[in-house]
This record gives C-alpha cells, structure tokens and sequence, in this order.
C-alpha cells in the first residue's frame, strides 16, 4: 500500500535511513548519488565500515529484499556528506 522515494543526505556520522510510514517492508532500493564517496550501509543501530553488508561506491546501487518489518537501515559517509536515494516499497 505504501511507497516512498526518498534522497537523504548521508553524513560521517551514522544515521538512520527515513523509510517514512512504511510497516511492511518488500523492498529497499538505495542508489549512492555522489561522484566521489562511498557511503557504508549496515543493519545495527550505528553503522561503521567495519560492520556494514554493503559499502555502495559511487554511482553504486544495491536492492534489499526485507520480509516483514522494515528493518533499521543506517548509513555513513567516507569522507564527506553524499546524496542516497531511498526507495522503499510495501509488500
């Protein structure tokens, strides 16, 4: 029922992504929109490289299958902030 499209502005410090009202997640596309950082995505409460599943490069896109409830994405920057595209769609 729900959809949101979404670009966040992803800092160096480890942040939550915003998937809005979203209560059943299917799926979470995210597009790294920067030239030249990469920004890390992890599912624990404070994302750090060292933990992430995914480090998007720039230009980098992934796409996540979550069953159920959305699950607490957060993301960090490299070096400076990035641009993050954020789709996330109900089942």
């Amino acid at each position: 029922d729900q959809m949101l499209t979404n670009v966040q502005s992803v800092g160096t410090s480890s942040e939550a992504l915003v998937l809005g009202d979203i209560t059943t997640a299917g799926y979470v596309f995210l597009k790294n929109m920067d030239a030249t950082n990469f920004v890390s995505v992890s599912v624990l409460a404070t994302a750090v490289a060292a933990t992430s599943f995914t480090k998007l490069l720039p230009g980098d896109a992934t796409l996540i299958k979550a069953v159920g409830a959305p699950p607490t994405l957060t993301a960090i920057a490299d070096t400076a902030s990035v641009n993050l595209l954020v789709v996330c769609a109900e089942l």
